[in-house]
């Protein structure tokens, strides 16, 4: 998720880790906020692992970034 709003961001954060989710929020610029979800598989699951979060959560927006 990414959005320019801070209270969007961190209600969304609740809702994730009261749903027993590891989440990261973090700031990408000065006004845009970004959630993320850490895993540790092997990057051959990455394309199995945004069908999921784009099945169950995301609608299709969902996207994997390495860091």
């Amino acid at each position: 998720m990414q959005t320019a709003d801070s209270a969007a961001a961190v209600n969304r954060m609740n809702v994730l880790t009261a749903r027993n989710h590891k989440v990261i929020l973090y700031k990408t610029d000065s006004v845009s906020y970004r959630l993320a979800e850490p895993f540790t598989l092997p990057l051959t699951d990455t394309a199995r692992i945004k069908d999921s979060l784009n099945k169950y959560y995301y609608s299709g927006k969902a996207f994997i970034q390495l860091k």
